[in-house]
């Protein structure tokens, strides 16, 4: 029994852990049952008030709010946090009871019966439900179902229909606005590391079957088998060291596969030093669909925020995806090529014009690149102008054949600031010396 409710009725800490409470969980079950089969929220109420049920150890009074906290809230199925007192089919029948009942008293539009289910919280995503309410200007609210969100929205359902309706117009005139976003991708890639982050600490892994496409592609060190979403869960569990462990997010600084070089990765511990790591590949719809299990012993983790976004600059320029840079350069970046002798100042004119390289390019002209540390390519450190000196660069290749060298620069707020691409034999070993020629760059 808890002195007071920071954690949902039906469940206790102990040992640090959150667990169910039988004797809550049993009037959890009543509830549930009771609502299904007919009772209001007061009657409810009004009986576990009666019986002196207590809500807390110093409470023993219920209310119609406190009833319907708990016939809303979904965790009591199962989450990441939770274990499950009731099943799935329960909580989805009183939710239906508590819809049936409310269109009976607010006389729901068609419309507003249509759009409703798909109304998610913009905070958390979860379902919300439409309230309301004589006591203020505008009746209609909507009200997150998610207990430790309840964000609420208060919109009439004509302006709802009106919204919906002209980005439904929109989308008809312009499908590209279907495609999701690159700052879409990069926020659902990272909500899908904190989401299996948490999974792995609790040992807990349905939710994130929400993060990830319906297929997902498993790379586990030399073999690739394709996993449906059903399955996913269990095949990770399965490679899970412990039912719960230590994990964290860092940088990928070494491993076998060169291509994942300055990812992100996961990093998972366990009892008795036993490591694995994951990397998670978002597709175009910001799903998992790609997870690659490394091999921790051939790996070096860290933090490089230099080599992470040099690694993202390249995963931008040889697969096409110059939009992802949003992220990653500042609004004032400079882009230098110092061969071709020109000048991009700024981010967007700096996406535009790797967007129109890319889109000149046919299959045999693709780049590919190799991050390596810049010593590797220089002659001399020295001789590398100032504003490019770092500890990594990347080798670029053209149909196969050596093309330039990447150095960049980051700002204070670990954002790419400076980039330059350079062939230039004065100062990298890798190309033949040829004169130096100072000439003011043309600027674009």
């Amino acid at each position: 029994m808890s002195a007071n409710r920071r954690i949902p009725y039906g469940y206790t800490v102990r040992n640090g852990k959150t667990v169910i409470e039988p004797t809550e969980a049993g009037y959890i079950r009543k509830i549930f049952e009771e609502y299904i089969n007919g009772s209001t929220l007061k009657d409810i109420a009004d009986s576990l008030t009666a019986e002196r049920v207590p809500f807390t150890i110093k409470s023993f009074g219920w209310d119609k709010a406190r009833v319907a906290r708990i016939i809303e809230n979904a965790s009591y199925t199962g989450d990441a946090e939770y274990d499950p007192i009731i099943g799935t089919d329960t909580y989805e029948m009183a939710i239906e009871c508590k819809k049936s009942r409310l269109k009976a008293v607010l006389g729901c539009s068609h419309e507003i019966e249509v759009i409703g289910p798909h109304i998610k919280c913009e905070r958390c995503g979860h379902p919300m439900m439409r309230r309301i309410s004589d006591n203020s200007r505008i009746r209609e609210s909507w009200t997150c179902q998610n207990p430790e969100c309840k964000a609420s929205v208060r919109l009439t359902d004509y302006d709802l229909t009106e919204k919906v309706r002209v980005l439904m117009n929109r989308v008809i005139q312009n499908s590209n606005l279907l495609l999701t976003s690159s700052k879409y991708r990069k926020q659902a890639k990272h909500n899908a590391e904190r989401v299996l982050l948490r999974c792995v600490k609790t040992g807990c892994y349905s939710r994130f079957r929400r993060a990830c496409a319906d297929s997902i592609v498993i790379h586990d060190h030399n073999t690739s088998i394709s996993v449906n979403n059903e399955n996913i869960s269990e095949y990770i569990v399965s490679h899970m060291l412990d039912s719960t462990a230590e994990c964290c997010i860092v940088h990928l600084l070494s491993c076998e596969n060169a291509e994942l070089l300055g990812w992100n990765v996961l990093h998972v511990q366990a009892k008795e030093n036993r490591q694995t790591a994951l990397v998670l590949g978002i597709n175009a719809s910001g799903f998992v669909n790609e997870i690659w299990f490394l091999d921790p012993d051939s790996c070096e983790f860290g933090v490089d925020w230099e080599l992470h976004s040099l690694a993202m600059l390249n995963h931008a320029l040889c697969y096409g995806k110059a939009e992802t840079l949003r992220e990653y350069v500042t609004e004032k970046c400079i882009y230098r090529s110092d061969y071709a002798d020109r000048m991009f100042l700024g981010g967007l004119r700096i996406i535009q014009h790797l967007r129109k390289v890319q889109n000149n390019l046919n299959e045999t002209d693709q780049y590919t690149c190799k991050i390596v540390k810049s010593a590797d390519v220089l002659r001399s450190q020295g001789d590398l102008p100032d504003i490019y000196q770092g500890k990594w660069c990347a080798i670029e290749y053209q149909g196969g054949k050596l093309a330039s060298v990447i150095f960049i620069q980051l700002d204070q707020d670990e954002k790419i600031n400076y980039i330059l691409l350079s062939c230039d034999g004065s100062y990298l070993r890798l190309f033949e010396p040829t004169p130096l020629i100072k000439t003011r760059p043309e600027i674009l």
